[in-house]
């Protein structure tokens, strides 16, 4: 079975375990801590079959000499196989938060003679690596279990070296992939958007997104997302051109660009993209093979866009000048179109959105985020439509609603399709 992180509270000490041991069994309780402990599981053989070992250090860049982490590394599966991928010229630190796990860890170290191998006991936020060392580091099944994910994802990213590669593998069951992010954790899984927000508010750029990866037959399915240090961004944001618009914390870039679930290798259009306040975070996702292109009218706006890009050295960032009045976009040229407070600008819309349905391809996705009524200090608008109206001129237009987000407080979001 593989091994699941446990939680016990005693009074305020809080013992967590990781553990990226054996696959996991459907329907099975987590293995305790002295299962944990154990040496090599008798079904490692068996999970040699379905892991995909091979593919998860190709995604790593595991090769002679590097160095590595495995984090949440539980009975040693990835460590043992770690250690000779990278040679007697190579390291391997072994990263677990229980001391009970770490024994056992070493154990089979001195069994199996894993010399290049070095156990670390990390702590719930830092695993305690040095620094701009590693070559890749690597968490399986464990992610899901960690509480501080950005103190976490912080330090990996200080221990990874500027080319570095950080891959993640975690399971998520298809019927879960809508539930809200407490509720996955609760099942010991998180789905991929959720992680993705996390690495992208850590300074990571997605390198491949490949889900599902890897299976046991019977059991939940895994993907594999691998990350790739970004390079040092601005110190500030640059500020929002809207006067009017709500702060960015109540916008909550980080939380919409995850729901949109994107995919490395999509084209992103963001229309009334201003400052690049969700331009910057498409192009973060949709690394390295996607590209984000920020829309505006205002000439200003563009080479704020265009200073962005630079700064956050961020190539698949473009910032195009657009006429009032179309967004000048190819034929099916993209996989997702995006508007923030920017629908209630727009005049004659149904003539407007029919050029932007013919932009999408055929399975894309129009994005409309804009002010519910009221939101503007407790006043409607009169040139603000609500959401009615909204869906209305975009069925004319030939949309269809396909889904809508209730998270944002002073917004709505919605997601179309074409008809």
């Amino acid at each position: 079975m593989r091994k699941r992180l446990r939680m016990w509270i005693v009074g305020v000490t809080t013992c967590l375990v990781w553990g990226a041991g054996n696959g996991p069994v459907a329907g099975a309780a987590p293995a305790t801590v002295a299962t944990q402990a154990q040496g090599p599981a008798s079904g490692e053989a068996g999970r040699d079959a379905w892991q995909r070992v091979p593919d998860i250090f190709a995604a790593m860049g595991v090769a002679e000499g590097s160095v590595v982490a495995d984090i949440g590394a539980g009975g040693g599966y990835f460590t043992a196989r770690l250690s000779k991928a990278v040679g007697a010229t190579g390291r391997v630190y072994a990263v677990d938060v229980s001391s009970s796990a770490l024994t056992g860890l070493r154990q089979r170290v001195g069994r199996e003679g894993l010399t290049n191998v070095e156990v670390v006991q990390g702590t719930a936020a830092d695993p305690r690596l040095p620094e701009g060392r590693l070559d890749a580091a690597l968490i399986v099944n464990a992610y899901h279990e960690m509480a501080e994910h950005q103190s976490m994802l912080a330090a990996i990213r200080r221990a990874l070296k500027p080319s570095g590669r950080l891959v993640i593998v975690e399971p998520i069951a298809e019927a879960g992939r809508g539930a809200p992010r407490a509720g996955q954790e609760k099942q010991h899984q998180i789905a991929p958007q959720y992680v993705q927000q996390d690495a992208v508010g850590a300074g990571f750029v997605i390198v491949k997104l490949e889900d599902p990866f890897s299976r046991r037959s019977g059991d939940t399915p895994e993907y594999l997302l691998a990350l790739t240090p970004a390079p040092a961004a601005v110190a500030d944001m640059p500020p929002h051109v809207h006067a009017n618009a709500t702060d960015d914390l109540s916008r909550q870039p980080d939380a919409v660009v995850a729901a949109l679930a994107l995919k490395p290798g999509q084209v992103v259009v963001d229309i009334g993209a201003g400052t690049g306040l969700f331009t910057r975070r498409f192009a973060r996702v949709v690394a390295p093979g996607g590209r984000a292109i920020g829309l505006d009218i205002e000439p200003s706006h563009i080479d704020a866009l265009k200073a962005d890009a630079a700064a956050l050295g961020l190539t698949n960032y473009e910032a195009r000048l657009v006429a009032p009045d179309n967004p000048g976009l190819p034929a099916a040229s993209a996989d997702v179109i995006f508007l923030s407070n920017t629908y209630h600008h727009l005049r004659d819309r149904v003539a407007y959105f029919t050029r932007v349905r013919d932009a999408l391809k055929p399975s894309g996705r129009l994005v409309v985020v804009d002010f519910a009524p009221g939101a503007m200090g407790g006043m409607a608008m009169d040139d603000h439509p609500d959401q009615k109206q909204v869906e209305t001129e975009l069925a004319a237009a030939g949309f269809r609603l396909a889904r809508t987000h209730t998270f944002l407080e002073r917004q709505f979001f919605l997601e179309f399709v074409r008809r």
